[in-house]
């Protein structure tokens, strides 16, 4: 086999290889993160949410401090990971990543701090996973979109899961760098829709976060992540901003 034959056929192999990776994820998750506003809270008053009159009282406190803060916009640049990539939520609060899963279940955690857990802690290029910090606050959530066959709906099914310290979070796990405390998760069953792209349920703000503090801690681990990188298209009428990886 002569040298320039022998190039294109690694060339050939290569686009193969690289072609067939890229189709192995065609779709994404994405979900948004809103304020907690009485037009949201009314919203999950027709949904089957089980902690909705939490929603009620925290929407009340949410209304007077988002008021009276210079901050109007505290939805914008949460960071967050999954799956070995990270970005963070756009000027709608939008945040979203190439779809990793087969099954339409996420594990979603909220926590201010990671741990990088090494395979040889003499050799930090090499990690197994990540660690709640033990200082840190953390929530961990199961969502789940099942069909009703009878009904020909789909719901999404929120549930909140312990997770032991000591425990490597699941790859597939959603993280959002940010104090628990100050979000709201809606407990029970929301309304879905379906098809290969996972629209997840909205995360609602409760208190305006501590963002150069979420960043600075976000920091720490970023170099163990890959950004997201989102592809934007102009067509007739429409602004469309996807996954390119």
């Amino acid at each position: 086999m002569n040298k320039r034959l022998l190039i294109l056929t690694l060339l050939l192999v290569y686009n193969a290889i690289f072609c067939a990776n890229k189709q192995l994820n065609p779709y994404i998750l994405t979900f948004f993160i809103k304020p907690l506003t009485i037009q949201n809270e009314k919203e999950l008053e027709s949904q089957k949410i089980k902690n909705l009159n939490q929603a009620k009282d925290l929407q009340k406190k949410f209304f007077k401090i988002i008021n009276s803060s210079l901050i109007k916009h505290p939805e914008v640049g949460i960071y967050a990971s999954y799956a070995g990539y990270s970005t963070y939520s756009n000027h709608n609060g939008q945040i979203s990543f190439s779809r990793q899963t087969a099954l339409p279940k996420i594990n979603l955690l909220l926590t201010q701090d990671i741990k990088p857990v090494f395979q040889n802690p003499n050799n930090p290029n090499t990690i197994l996973g990540f660690v709640v910090d033990p200082k840190a606050n953390f929530k961990y959530y199961s969502i789940e979109r099942k069909e009703s066959v009878q009904d020909q709906v789909y719901n999404w099914y929120i549930s909140e899961q312990p997770l032991s310290l000591n425990k490597i979070i699941p790859y597939d796990s959603i993280i959002l760098f940010l104090d628990p405390k100050n979000f709201f998760v809606p407990l029970g069953q929301t309304s879905a829709i379906g098809g290969e792209n996972l629209l997840l349920p909205d995360i609602y703000l409760i208190k305006n976060p501590d963002s150069v503090l979420n960043v600075f801690r976000f920091l720490k681990v970023r170099q163990y992540f890959a950004p997201v990188n989102l592809k934007s298209e102009f067509k007739e009428d429409v602004y469309q901003q996807r996954v390119a990886n």
